[in-house]
């Protein structure tokens, strides 16, 4: 067993887990004030010397690379980050994947390890499905370059509960299974141990009694301290599921977490206790009920109702096991209506009502004037049967079905038909319903996205990929029997019914993963952008003229993808990136090669990343040549700007086939124009593309709630709005121009003009009652440049403006932007310059430091040293802009010793040579 091995698994508590960390992390921030790897818990703590684990995030890698063994180093925090599992520590190993990948690519090894950490990180922090992909990539690492057991151990443990908060179990039982045998690979008793609770976890939740019986017994015969409580626990509902016996258990407390971002004991409530809650899906009271539930005969004790709820609680979680247990029950109480709920299941509810609610003899066919009808196939899937047995296509199957039926029948849809690999849904066929067409493209993407995260977690099982072509289309039907007096069977039939189908087989060919008609849409065009924050895809007008197979009359068409038809992942600003196989840099890298499609290399000629994309595509499509769509990665960088939205969605265009050269090139070039500072017509901001963009990434932020995928909501923000104007710029194809293309739909992203029209006025007043000008250095100027201090701005968006102020000196913007944000108890200011013109303020968040040492000095308010905030020497310095490509500048967290008139003079006095 190796070093690594040792310290990770001996780690047997969170607060051992603590001491190693703080340990490990001296050593690399701190190499002069390291101790020996001998050094002791205790001895850790008597020195008093606390590091915060935030530094991580700050040191760069020309900072790391002047260590001893680095990598070893990285290497052991973030596995240790990811066994405390906790969401601060897994941010912090989020952060510390970055710095790894250098190192791996520097000294040609595998950066699969990089993505390895970052995925299980992303999956302890709800990002499931960029964690899923990204701990593929790491596994698949193991084929050019050995993988620890370790890592292998870890990265299935994080797919095994990936699977668990997808509702996956059977999955889940597939990845614990590898989880063990990799950890008996290295050799861990610890990981073994865990792996042997999670399988003996599963195992209980599908009542399979032989395997638990088996692993209680070798579980008993190890046993481990600090796992006392959920082993017991785990122990007790196997004797319980054994004999029938209730007996009283513990919580299952953990020292660490069983599962990755997956609560089992923890707040779970019994339905005597909160019905709703118990019943709400969440995984830790599927195992509550699981356990207090165990047996059929406990089963009868419970009132009629609980146990309807229950059934339909097993369903939701596919336990086919319980569930038949639990029906033998319910047909004991009522057969009749337990029979009810099993024809529910196998017809649908809407058909069940009607059969039950009509005379099967004399069949009506009813005529519905406004149904929808969706149609969907699976691409290839000859092939694929052909190449397994028929129990095989059902396991491939069945988890798609589940997603499209747990999406689109809680919204009104009835599944009139499973064909194969086809199904045919209905909506506004059955009476008593009636579902907008926006519900239903929202869920059917949705929809297309689950599969897609599946298909990614069944790429280490094995199993191929499952892709769905959707027809929509919208009219009259007419509903009925088919079939003679003594079998018939209840179905839709019209010419509407036939074009959906004939729409489903256009996704082939035709740019879109759902093909819609305009029938679906009122008055035959889609108004989808009154209401943006809901739509979930980008929509392409595909004209009037498509003429169906089999169908007289032309049909106008349009197509549908999601926002991000493929894996995006982010990296920090200034990220230097190498070639990587599947995976494309967009507007980061900093890099003259194929894969990596960033302007800001010496000697490129274009001015954005999406002009360099259009002007040499071979640099996406070469580097992407034979991979699956489900194979490519984009990653662009933090807090995604115009350029970076632009050029993916450029991107997309360019690999599905039939891109509109045209509009993509004026949009590269409004977008080259944007990220040089030279806003055209920024007096028209309210109308632009630009401005709706500012302004619905801000309100889209404002309603996300988790900060840790604030990237992907801007992204998203970002992408509707460049979809909403190119297509409005192909319906006014005289316009030509992206500076005002919303003028064409005033009642489109209402809330963000407004955001933009009142924000325009309050920076009018910032300027005229509360600001001054000054003139300073920048680097990336020649000479002294004139600045705008803001004294307290009431803007939002005072950058937008300040930035491209037509009335600042030279009519192009001010060169920087100083903020007062002081309060009464503190004072705090902030420097900034436009990242998009080339400027940084490299040396001066040091110089206001030195001055902010000596005023505390000469003052007696020295601040504390403790945690040390790299790469300062004291735990509350000013922020030196280095994880900002030194864009900005900042006063420290609890204020400055330093006044507003010493700030500006320090600046002004900066020699930044």
């Amino acid at each position: 067993m190796n070093t690594q091995t040792t310290v990770f698994d001996q780690c047997r508590t969170r607060e051992q887990i603590q001491a190693q960390l703080q340990r490990l992390v001296q050593e690399l921030v701190f190499p002069a004030q390291a101790q020996s790897p001998q050094t002791t818990e205790n001895a850790v703590h008597d020195r008093g010397m606390p590091v915060d684990l935030r530094v991580l995030a700050d040191v760069s890698y020309t900072d790391l690379k002047e260590r001893d063994h680095p990598v070893f180093l990285i290497s052991e925090i973030c596995r240790l980050l990811i066994k405390m599992g906790e969401r601060e520590s897994l941010r912090q190993c989020l952060a510390l994947s970055h710095q790894l990948y250098p190192f791996k690519c520097q000294r040609n090894e595998s950066w699969h390890i990089s993505a390895l950490y970052k995925g299980i990180a992303q999956i302890g922090l709800s990002q499931t499905d960029l964690g899923i992909k990204n701990v593929s990539i790491g596994l698949s690492g193991q084929e050019v370059f050995s993988i620890a057991a370790l890592d292998r151990a870890l990265g299935y443990w994080a797919l095994m509960s990936a699977a668990v908060a997808n509702k996956n179990l059977k999955l889940a039982r597939v990845f614990s299974e590898k989880w063990l045998r990799s950890s008996e690979e290295g050799a861990l008793e610890q990981e073994c141990r865990r792996a042997k609770l999670t399988m003996l976890l599963l195992a209980l939740l599908f009542g399979d009694q032989e395997t638990c019986v088996l692993l209680a017994e070798e579980l008993k015969t190890s046993p481990f301290d600090e796992w006392q409580d959920a082993g017991n626990t785990l122990l007790v509902w196997t004797y319980m599921l054994k004999d029938g016996q209730y007996r009283p258990g513990s919580d299952g407390n953990s020292p660490y977490p069983l599962l990755l971002g997956v609560s089992w004991p923890e707040n779970a409530c019994s339905g005597a206790e909160d019905e709703q809650a118990a019943y709400s899906g969440e995984f830790s009271n599927l195992c509550a009920l699981r356990r207090s539930v165990c047996r059929p005969e406990i089963a009868r004790t419970l009132p009629t109702d609980l146990l309807e709820k229950y059934a339909d609680f097993l369903a939701q979680w596919e336990l086919a096991g319980p569930l038949c247990e639990l029906e033998m029950v319910l047909k004991e109480r009522d057969h009749e209506q337990a029979v009810q709920g099993q024809l529910s299941r196998v017809l649908g509810e809407s058909i069940l009502h009607a059969i039950l609610n009509k005379n099967p003899v004399e069949p009506p066919v009813v005529r519905q004037s406004d149904a929808i009808i969706l149609v969907t196939d699976a691409r290839q899937f000859s092939t694929l049967s052909e190449q397994r047995n028929p129990e095989e296509i059902f396991d491939l199957l069945n988890p798609v079905f589940k997603i499209l039926s747990e999406e689109l029948e809680p919204i009104g849809g009835t599944i009139l038909e499973f064909i194969g690999d086809s199904i045919i849904l209905v909506f506004n066929t059955f009476p008593q319903q009636h579902t907008e067409i926006m519900e239903i493209l929202i869920h059917t993407i949705r929809s297309l996205m689950r599969i897609y995260v599946l298909n990614a977690m069944s790429q280490q099982s094995a199993r191929p990929d499952i892709r769905l072509g959707v027809g929509i289309n919208r009219g009259p039907v007419a509903l009925g029997y088919l079939g003679g007096l003594k079998r018939c069977h209840l179905t839709v039939l019209g010419n509407t019914i036939n074009l959906a189908a004939r729409l489903e087989s256009a996704s082939k060919e035709l740019p879109g993963d759902v093909i819609v008609s305009a029938a679906c849409f009122e008055n035959n065009r889609p108004d989808v952008w009154a209401a943006p924050l809901r739509v979930n895809f980008c929509l392409r007008d595909l004209g009037q003229q498509y003429h169906p197979r089999n169908i007289a009359t032309p049909v106008h068409l349009f197509g549908l993808r999601p926002l991000l038809p493929y894996w995006v992942d982010f990296v920090p600003m200034g990220f230097v990136a190498c070639p990587e196989k599947g995976v494309v840099y967009l507007d980061t890298g900093n890099a003259n090669c194929p894969g990596i499609i960033d302007h800001h290399f010496e000697g490129c000629q274009a001015n954005s990343a999406c002009e360099l994309l259009l002007r040499i595509p071979e640099l996406l499509l070469e580097h992407i040549q034979g991979l699956s769509r489900s194979q490519l990665e984009f990653r662009l960088h933090h807090a995604p700007d115009l350029d970076c939205a632009a050029a993916l969605y450029a991107a997309s265009e360019l690999l599905a086939g039939h891109p509109r050269t045209e509009i993509l090139r004026q949009l590269s070039d409004y977008v080259s124009l944007v990220d040089q500072a030279r806003l055209p017509l920024p007096h028209k901001l309210s109308h632009s593309l630009y401005g709706i963009f500012q302004a619905h990434q801000r309100l889209s932020l404002s309603a996300q709630n988790d900060v840790v995928l604030s990237d992907l909501c801007l992204l998203e923000a970002g992408l509707r709005v460049i979809d909403a104007a190119v297509y409005l710029l192909q319906q006014h194809p005289e316009e030509r121009n992206f500076a005002s293309i919303f003028q064409f739909q005033p009642t489109w992203f209402a809330a963000e003009r407004q955001l933009l029209e009142e924000d325009q006025v309050c920076y009018a007043e910032d300027v005229q009652c509360r600001s001054h000008q000054y003139i300073a250095r920048v680097n990336g100027l020649p000479e002294p440049a004139v600045g705008l201090w803001l004294d307290h701005p009431q803007s939002v968006f005072f950058k937008l403006w300040g930035w491209n102020d037509p009335n600042a000196p030279g009519g192009n913007g001010y060169a920087f932007l100083a903020v007062d944000l002081s309060t009464s108890d503190k004072n705090r200011f902030m420097i900034g310059v436009d990242p998009a013109r080339d400027l940084n303020l490299q040396g001066l968040g040091q110089l206001l430091e030195a001055h902010e040492a000596r005023k505390r000095k000469l003052i007696g308010k020295e601040r504390p040293i403790h945690p040390i905030r790299y790469p300062a020497d004291n735990s509350d310095p000013w922020y030196f802009g280095q994880g900002h490509n030194y864009a900005v500048i900042d006063a420290p967290g609890e204020g400055t010793v330093l006044s507003a008139a010493e700030v500006q003079r320090i600046h002004e006095n900066w020699q930044n040579t």
